[in-house]
């Protein structure tokens, strides 16, 4: 199998350079010399969706001064973008602009996560909705999720406008308003005790005078499931893992203040760390919800909502695994 791989990346490589596909990668890093310099590789990889679409910076961990740090850019881009020389030039500009930023030692730029300046509860509190937090690629140490400012505050935003349909500090309060009171744990609920008084012909016969629609489908399917296993804990550690994130983003965005994220923030953490006995059960139970809200986002990206769920458990390095399950949420 490594070999085949190998093989495999060998004619991807070849074919790249063959249809010149790396020209506009040249000619961007000659725009930005500083960044050409100072690393050592820069790699492509294949992005899944345009909100994949980036340079990241990653820098090998100090040896003890055996040697110098090996600087290494992934871009990862889709195969539609490389097509599209002034799309791809646009881009590739944006985020050397980054790297170069990131390699300015006047920029701070940390490859690795700094000790937490939080209080303990608070760092806790904040990975309760680490999933997102990674997926989106915002920073685990920050209220905020990255460094306070204009492009920050509008990038948040935008996420609230875009996928919750939050457009300024009331619509925020309302919704964080119907998670609290029910989110999607009361439909869940609902269908399940509903499930619950019906057979298997009964269900099959409901959803045939439905016309059998995939969303309820899958939805029923996800209820038969874990309706029983979860008991009482429901979806909380979706609905409110997704409070978490709406306060940090509120925050940012400038529709909370900082001690108002706070107090909504750490009475839903330390609910979570009532209800659930690991960071493990809370990240199913993440998953679980995600999957009963849509079919289309499962099948879409559901896969990299695991992926970061598992890197979350397996990296020494993750809020997950910095910050035990018991710790005591009482030191603000």
């Amino acid at each position: 199998p490594e070999e085949q791989e190998a093989g495999c990346s060998a004619v991807n490589a070849a074919w790249f350079e063959r249809l010149g596909l790396g020209r506009q990668l040249e000619l961007a890093l000659e725009e930005q010399p500083s960044v050409a310099a100072k690393i050592g590789r820069c790699l492509v990889a294949c992005a899944r969706s345009g909100r994949d679409e980036g340079a990241e910076l990653f820098v090998s961990p100090e040896d003890g001064g055996a040697g110098p740090r090996q600087r290494v850019v992934v871009l990862r881009l889709r195969p539609e973008t490389l097509t599209v020389p002034e799309r791809l030039r646009l881009l590739l500009r944006r985020e050397f602009l980054h790297v170069a930023d990131m390699l300015d030692p006047a920029f701070g730029y940390e490859p690795r996560l700094r000790a937490p300046a939080l209080a303990p509860a608070k760092a806790w509190a904040l990975a309760t909705s680490a999933i997102l937090t990674e997926r989106n690629r915002h920073r685990h140490d920050l209220l905020a999720g990255a460094p306070p400012g204009e492009e920050t505050a509008q990038e948040m935003k935008e996420i609230l406008s875009e996928f919750w349909g939050v457009n300024g500090r009331e619509d925020l309060l309302q919704t964080l308003q119907a998670l609290d009171e029910g989110g999607h744990r009361q439909g869940f609920e609902r269908l399940g005790a509903q499930l619950e008084r019906l057979s298997d012909e009964q269900i099959k016969a409901y959803l045939a005078s439905q016309g059998y629609p995939d969303e309820l489908a899958h939805r029923i399917e996800v209820v038969t499931r874990w309706y029983r296993p979860l008991g009482a804990k429901s979806l909380l550690g979706w609905d409110y893992a997704r409070y978490v994130s709406l306060c940090r983003w509120g925050y940012a965005a400038g529709y909370l203040g900082e001690d108002e994220a706070w107090a909504r923030i750490l009475p839903v953490a330390r609910r979570l760390q009532r209800t659930f006995g690991s960071w493990r059960e809370l990240g199913d139970n993440y998953l679980i919800g995600r999957q009963f809200w849509s079919l289309q986002q499962t099948r879409d990206n559901g896969r990299l909502y695991v992926e970061v769920y598992q890197k979350l458990l397996a990296d020494p390095q993750s809020p997950w695994n910095r910050h035990a399950w018991a710790t005591s949420l009482e030191d603000r």
